[in-house]
């Protein structure tokens, strides 16, 4: 809010109220600082104010499933006017039908979450369809207020505040339209050819139809009990658990799961990712072996992982760890490890062939909440890594005989357990987080060392069975395990966007302030100033050879008026040389950044919708070694173009220039920076 700011020009809030739920305004209040001068001034606009539906909310129905419909008078004259609101794709709203093939008839149908489409035949035979744009999401769930208007030259179709029209040619009428009308739906034999054939199952409110407000209620004889009186969502208030969106039904209701896989329940209430244990040293696992001689509960539900659906949640920093191997003694066999820092990899044998999934998710070792499936098929193997995944069409075909050389394509093998001539006894081992190198063996010397897994794993489930991983520690071996995945950065988050790291092994947690513009402990703190449009912060800098390596980090927040082209930043070395870095602002709002570096010149001109001087925050970081550079303009990467090299040649003669920081404006010689003036705003560098 610009306000309460103290100074010698007009500031100004503004913006448009056009989601249904921030409206409607029914009374505004304005304070008034204390310490304002004699002369200060202010203006204070409301408008335009668009009243619709005083008095047509009525009569309200609900239609609970895709076939109910009611059938009413027809269109006969006038304008038509209706509301709905629906959470489904496609659905008859309007629907009158011709009373013999090509008269006058019309629909009106969602097509799409965006879009309505209004088909109707003319007088003279001659069927039309216009297709409406909407700027507001259709299905969202909320009011969409309807308008059909007409006369001899033109129609009119309405929705919210938008509209689209069609021409009439002189021999074209819009109507009359004979025979009843259907909301909602109608009947199959009259939906036959039609496009959209499926009914409204939402709510519909207001029907203006021939110069009254229409009383539906009196035609609810068709389906009645299909058709609700009244309109109450059933995700108000919202019914799901743990940040789970409902989905409308209308008659019920739906829980999508933010994680699918690991809330569970009608209701999304049960997350199994609460239960798992953190590793806090290279050298710690889980480990579980089985001999032929043991038999429980807890050994079946492990042999699970060679064949079943598995899912675990990880958070970590590891660049290249072992998550999980497990084997038995006829060498079948899954593997789990994170390679590079950004790549899940996962290892099954088929019969006598090893098979691979990798899935590349940017972003693994950041501390982050990755949640992994692996889904295992009869015919089909996928693994899940958050939103992306990848498969092979193999599924589930274990070894029944013992090799000592079990595989047809040994080079893909990464780890393996000691093999003896003569088969082993029976035996079934797991390894999470870490391995005895002693026991299992690095046979692939091109994948990196594979490091304990330091980080948390939570949520291990292997087929139906939810494993209690803190339970099933031994008691004897807890050294650098710790029950629970407590994170110091989910106690104390760091503010800004800034990156928090977690030290598993110390409990602690610091912030990554790079990209934020901000610094401090939390990255919660800023060195910055407000800048009139009359100053300059200028520093001199030392400099010697080529400028081989730069890196800018600054905020600026501005809704300067005066239609001038503003420098934020420029950096400048003397007149004899012609390196320069340049951030400003143009006329139009536009984000200007430029780099001479001595031999070539690279820039772009941003364009954003609302433009940079929206008086919002907005962040610039830039870095370059030598040829490589990065660009990051509100933490988005921007691309750098090649641009013409500006010349020298107009320096005044006498002026030698410096090397030399300007913030928040200009006082320099170069003839290159006229067209630019001082920034008007708040700035931090």
């Amino acid at each position: 809010c610009n306000c309460d700011i103290s100074e010698s020009k007009w500031l100004s809030d503004e913006g448009y109220y056009i989601s249904p739920s921030s409206l409607g305004i029914t009374q505004m209040v304005f304070l008034q600082q204390k310490d304002l001068e004699e002369n200060a001034l202010g203006r204070i606009t409301l408008g335009p104010l668009e009243c619709v539906e005083t008095n047509t909310q009525k009569y309200v129905v609900t239609f609970t499933t895709s076939q109910s419909y009611i059938e009413v008078p027809g269109w006969r004259k006038g304008d038509i006017a209706f509301s709905f609101r629906t959470t489904g794709e496609k659905a008859i709203l309007l629907y009158q039908p011709p009373i013999r093939p090509h008269h006058p008839s019309f629909m009106v149908a969602l097509t799409s979450d965006y879009q309505l489409t209004f088909n109707f035949t003319l007088n003279t035979k001659h069927s039309k369809e216009l297709r409406i744009k909407s700027e507001r999401k259709l299905n969202s769930g909320e009011w969409q207020k309807i308008w059909i208007d007409y006369n001899q030259h033109h129609v009119r179709f309405m929705i919210n505040t938008h509209h689209e029209m069609i021409d009439l040619k002189p021999e074209e009428e819009f109507g009359p339209f004979e025979g009843s009308m259907f909301i909602g739906g109608a009947t199959e034999d009259l939906l036959e050819h039609r496009a959209v054939r499926q009914g409204l199952i939402g709510c519909f409110r207001g029907l203006v139809v021939n110069g009254e407000i229409l009383d539906i209620y009196s035609y609810m004889s068709v389906h009645l009990s299909e058709i609700i009186k009244d309109c109450k969502p059933s995700c108000d208030p919202n019914p799901c658990k743990n940040g789970a969106k409902c989905k409308e039904l209308w008659s019920t209701y739906q829980c999508v799961c933010d994680n699918p896989w690991a809330y569970i329940g009608s209701l999304c209430e049960t997350n199994i990712n609460e239960n798992g244990i953190t590793f806090v040293t290279r050298e710690s696992y889980f480990k579980k072996n089985y001999l032929f001689n043991m038999t429980s509960d807890e050994k079946s539900k492990y042999l699970g992982f060679l064949s079943k659906t598995l899912l675990m949640n990880l958070r970590t920093y590891d660049q290249n760890s072992l998550i999980l191997h497990a084997n038995d003694h006829l060498n079948n066999f899954v593997q789990l490890y994170i390679n590079s820092g950004s790549m899940i990899v996962f290892l099954f044998n088929y019969g006598d062939r090893i098979h691979n999934i990798t899935v590349e998710y940017p972003g693994l070792n950041s501390g982050i909440s990755v949640q992994i499936a692996i889904e295992r098929m009869e015919e089909e193997t996928i693994l899940h890594v958050n939103n992306r995944n990848n498969s092979v069409p193999f599924g589930v075909l274990l070894l029944t005989e013992y090799s000592n050389k079990p595989w047809n394509n040994s080079e893909k093998e990464v780890l393996a357990p000691q093999r003896p001539p003569a088969p082993p006894t029976d035996y079934f081992q797991v390894n999470l987080g870490g391995y005895d190198k002693e026991n299992l063996l690095r046979i692939d010397q091109q994948v990196p060392v594979l490091e304990g897994y330091v980080g948390c794993i939570r949520g291990l489930k292997i087929g139906e069975n939810i494993m209690d991983l803190p339970s099933q520690m031994d008691a004897n071996d807890s050294v650098g395990k710790v029950a629970g995945c407590n994170m110091k950065c989910d106690e104390r988050p760091c503010k800004n966007q800034g990156i928090c790291i977690e030290d598993f092994q110390n409990n602690e947690s610091s912030c990554n302030c790079e990209l934020t513009s901000y610094y401090g402990e939390f990255c919660g703190q800023e060195k910055g100033a407000d800048f009139s449009g009359e100053s300059v912060l200028q520093r001199k800098f030392s400099l010697e050879g080529p400028v081989n390596q730069i890196k800018v980090q600054l905020a600026f927040s501005s809704s300067d008026k005066r239609h001038r082209n503003s420098a934020i930043l420029l950096l400048q070395t003397e007149n004899k040389r012609s390196y320069y870095l340049l951030v400003a602002l143009s006329i139009d709002g536009e984000l200007i950044f430029e780099e001479d570096r001595e031999g070539s010149a690279y820039g772009v001109r941003i364009k954003k919708d609302p433009h940079f001087l929206n008086g919002a925050r907005h962040s610039i970081y830039y870095l370059r070694t030598n040829d490589t550079a990065v660009l990051l303009v509100d933490r988005e990467p921007v691309v750098l173009t090649q641009i013409p090299v500006l010349s020298l040649s107009d320096v005044p003669d006498g002026h030698l220039g410096a090397n030399e920081v300007q913030i928040g404006g200009l006082n320099t010689s170069d003839p290159r920076f006229t067209a630019y003036t001082s920034y008007s705003g708040c700035l931090s560098i």
